[in-house]
């Protein structure tokens, strides 16, 4: 079969293009090579919460994986079979769980069975989705920026497939609310609502 490439520098030339390279790619066992990994970045390439989020996939797809280092512009990536399992990664940074998350889950959907994350890293940080929008996890604990220190176990059951939501009429907004995290002596930014 032939690899697909993609470039990593499209749109935000951010991480997003390549969790979801990813994700598909174990999903449809289809190769792809991603070059130009988070070009739009003042510190282009892989970081840690990349490079963990790479090798969960890899893990989790029993797939081979070239060019995966702290720094690399390219990878290549082989998936096989996903199967499920307990899987655990540690970014050892403040990086996003909430952004490991997103390239591990799908393949998680769609294993055989059920899987369990064991994820580590920072929970509440910027520019990533906050875990707490996240619902059916076990909080182990927080982790913020600078260090991180989070740890979230997520029990993934497996799914035949994902039906469409139809949403005929949204209704009216009742109430909002929120949180707001800080902690230590973080600048009040690092707060989320």
């Amino acid at each position: 079969m032939s690899v697909t490439e993609i470039d990593g520098s499209i749109l935000e030339g951010g991480g997003q293009i390549l969790r979801m390279a990813l994700a598909f790619s174990a999903l449809r066992k289809i190769p792809i090579r991603v070059h130009n990994i988070r070009a739009g970045r003042s510190n282009p390439g892989l970081r840690a919460q990349h490079l963990k989020g790479v090798k969960i996939v890899c893990d989790m797809s029993q797939g081979k994986l070239k060019g995966a280092d702290i720094g690399s512009t390219e990878i290549h990536f082989y998936p096989g079979k996903i199967i499920s399992g307990e899987y655990e990664a540690d970014t050892q940074t403040a990086g996003s769980i909430c952004l490991l998350l997103q390239v591990a889950l799908p393949c998680a959907l769609f294993s055989d069975g059920m899987t369990i994350l064991k994820l580590k890293g920072g929970t509440n940080a910027e520019m990533a989705p906050q875990f707490d929008y996240t619902t059916e996890h076990l909080f182990v604990v927080r982790g913020y920026f600078p260090r991180g220190g989070g740890e979230v176990h997520i029990r993934v059951k497996p799914v035949k497939q994902l039906n469409p939501i139809n949403i005929v009429d949204a209704g009216q907004v009742v109430r909002v609310w929120g949180w707001a995290f800080v902690a230590g002596n973080l600048p009040i930014k690092v707060s989320t609502t």
